[in-house]
């Protein structure tokens, strides 16, 4: 409820999100789907100044970062990007949950391509794909990875 409401109604919840740092296979152009890529040195620094702009903007909402909950994609990645910004909060760096259902898709096959070896190899796939925004079925994706 905000103030001033007398609806009722809940107050919509506030999310963070943050995006894992980069990997070589980013950097590349790679598909990385459900493949554990770890961060690269540019990605490390990234995921520092991800939880500085965090800590700023908590301070700023006058939130206490230990008074939220966090949970992490379980790749490497993302629970590596998850704890260099949870030390620059302040908190335990291992004290947070993991769920398989923010893991990035899988895209099968094509895991380890680059997106220009794909349009050359799979022209016609590759189109498809596009076309429906990742909708349309990828070789031996797997629908989810726990």
């Amino acid at each position: 409820m905000t103030a001033g409401d007398s609806s009722g109604a809940a107050a919509a919840p506030v999310l963070y999100y943050l995006r894992h740092g980069e990997t070589d296979w980013n950097a590349e152009g790679r598909l990385q789907g459900q493949r554990d890529i770890a961060l690269n040195a540019l990605g490390r620094r990234q995921a520092v100044r991800c939880g500085q702009i965090l800590r700023d903007l908590f301070a700023r909402e006058s939130r206490k970062p230990e008074d939220l909950d966090y949970i992490s994609s379980p790749l490497v990645r993302a629970t590596a990007t998850m704890e260099l910004a949870r030390e620059v909060l302040g908190l335990p760096v291992q004290a947070y949950g993991t769920d398989w259902r923010l893991a990035e898709m899988s895209f099968g096959e094509w895991e380890g391509r680059t997106y220009q070896e794909l349009r050359d190899a799979e022209l016609r796939l590759w189109r498809r794909v596009s076309a429906t925004n990742g909708a349309s079925r990828l070789p031996k994706a797997k629908a989810t990875n726990n």
